[in-house]
């Protein structure tokens, strides 16, 4: 993957490249991946002891990156801008890094915080550069997350250049009660709220101090969301199966596909799509969880027995060539950027959770969609009287307390309805 950028930093004539201590700066054109305007970035790579770390500057299109690379060129002229842009942030840059050397000696840990302390050191400007950061590495469903918080928030603040110490607890507190009139959820709220915190907590030092940090005891605490927590008997999921579907419509598909997922310990749909046929060995599908793959903790791999159900979905729907590299359900290729991907992933979970609210209407069942089956095997397991750790380990959960507060809601359900048992029938 570096090898792309490399190439484009050998193309860059018209730009400096400075070593200093060991430590070189340079201008690159990364082509790895194009950006939803057709656009590439251009970005500052600093080299140090065989390590590189990267940052934004401008996108460009292939033939103006070409135009400004190439002294000689007539079009060069018409990227004053771009150029001028560039250059002027190189400067900057290398200035911070000569600082670092002269005053303590280069680290990218140094150059980091130096970076985030620059002009624009804005909530909003950390937060462009998260969304950037993830979606650069394919993580486009987080990467859109930190988008909409954003836009939220610049929805509701007054200042243009919101900063790390303009949030408060009372920051916090009045930005939540603007949600609620806007009608959001709280599963929404606590969204926002916790992208909030992801920013925040890494500039806790570097920037602001811990009496400034609005988040933890005595401050702002971020309420879990609880919407949607809806969980399905055995005896309601076997009547989704019996329920008469248009033969030969789509329907029965997408009730199927619901159906797999919940089988496979729930399994999310992003999860669902990446199956290829290597991950069944010895009669069970082994995966990882797509959400964990760029977060610190081991991935741990959850195992799925392949039941005969799960069986005959996969000879009905499945990729008839079942090569190891192949994927089990033929929704993506591995010619698709991320952002296909996730259209695709989108627009399919947005299919199913249609046609299966239709069948939970029709059944009297309420909204059922991809989220239902997810804890509908998670409550069908415990009060079958699987065990917390077992549950665990199946839901891909790190620690079993997580597993605990993902089931807190249907024990209070269960709770209820054992109450309404103590009443005679009249």
């Amino acid at each position: 993957m570096n090898e792309t950028i490399k190439q484009g930093n050998k193309k860059a004539a018209g730009f400096r490249t400075q070593s200093e201590s060991g430590v070189t700066l340079s201008v690159v054109f990364d082509q790895r991946r194009v950006k939803n305007n057709g656009l590439y970035p251009v970005k500052f790579c600093a080299t140090y002891q065989g390590k590189r770390v990267y940052f934004p500057s401008v996108n460009l299109a292939k033939e103006d990156w070409s135009a400004l690379t190439e002294k000689k060129s007539v079009r060069r002229q018409t990227l004053k801008d771009a150029n001028n842009k560039i250059n002027k942030e190189y400067d900057r840059i290398w200035g911070i890094i000569s600082k670092i050397i002269e005053k303590e000696g280069f680290t990218f840990a140094a150059l980091n915080t130096r970076m985030s302390r620059g002009t624009k050191n804005g909530l909003l400007d950390a937060f462009k550069k998260r969304e950037n950061k993830l979606r650069d590495s394919g993580n486009i469903g987080t990467a859109d997350w930190y988008k909409y918080a954003a836009k939220s928030i610049g929805d509701y603040s007054s200042s243009e250049n919101l900063k790390f110490a303009d949030i408060t607890p009372t920051w916090l507190g009045d930005y939540e009660k603007h949600l609620r009139s806007k009608g959001k959820s709280d599963t929404t709220i606590s969204m926002y709220m916790r992208a909030i915190r992801a920013i925040m907590k890494p500039s806790l030092g570097p920037i602001i101090t811990e009496s400034q940090y609005p988040f933890g005891k005595g401050k702002y605490q971020i309420s879990e969301g609880s919407g949607g927590k809806t969980a399905l008997t055995l005896d309601q999921i076997s009547e989704i199966l019996k329920i008469e579907l248009p033969p030969g419509g789509v329907g029965i598909k997408y009730r199927d596909l619901w159906y797999f997922s919940y089988l496979c310990n729930g399994i999310n749909m992003s999860d669902l799509l990446r199956l290829r046929y290597k991950n069944i060995e010895n009669g069970e599908i082994w995966y990882s969880r797509q959400k964990t793959k760029n977060t610190n903790r081991k991935r741990t791999k959850i195992p799925v027995p392949i039941l005969p159900d799960i069986a005959q979905i996969i000879d009905k729907y499945g990729n008839p060539d079942r090569k190891p590299e192949n994927y089990i359900f033929p929704y993506l290729n591995a010619s698709m950027t991320p952002t296909e991907e996730k259209r695709i992933i989108r627009n399919l979970t947005r299919a199913i959770n249609q046609r299966m609210r239709r069948i939970g209407n029709k059944l009297g069942y309420g909204n059922i969609s991809t989220y239902v089956a997810r804890h509908s095997f998670a409550t069908i397991q415990k009060r079958s009287g699987a065990s917390i750790a077992y549950i665990s380990e199946c839901l891909g959960h790190s620690n079993p307390k997580t597993t605990d507060g993902y089931l807190a809601y249907f024990e209070q359900e269960q709770r209820a309805q054992n109450a309404l048992n103590l009443i005679p029938k009249k």
